[in-house]
């Protein structure tokens, strides 16, 4: 179990962008916090610890203990042809909080990394 002040449990469970509170609710000497990843993270007053439960475990418990603030989350993507899954996969990665970037040849640009 690890330590920290709700606030500050509560502050990085919002600031990312996999999942959302659903519900907080008092427990016994604590708090309770519902996810809409299937988590639920009981924090408790007495030793401001907290437990996380649930399907998502290993991910929720990768974010509460991530204390190197926020990450570069570019990435630089090599595509081919295909505009459709081209789109589908910008989208994917925006949904996982990933900002993409696909170089000036994508959606029918030039691609100025090939040699000529």
């Amino acid at each position: 179990m690890a330590t920290m002040s709700y606030e500050d449990l509560r502050a990085k469970l919002n600031c990312q962008q996999e999942f959302t509170i659903r519900e907080e609710k008092e427990i016994q000497d604590g708090k309770q916090i519902r996810l809409d990843n299937n988590c639920v993270v009981d924090w408790y007053t007495s030793s401001r610890k907290y437990v996380v439960k649930g399907d998502n475990k290993a991910f929720v418990e990768g974010i509460l203990q991530n204390d190197t603030g926020p990450k570069n989350r570019k990435i630089f993507v090599v595509y081919g042809h295909d505009k459709e899954n081209l789109t589908l996969l910008e989208n994917a990665l925006q949904r996982w909080g990933l900002t993409p970037y696909f170089g000036p040849g994508a959606y029918g640009g030039r691609n100025d990394y090939r040699k000529t």
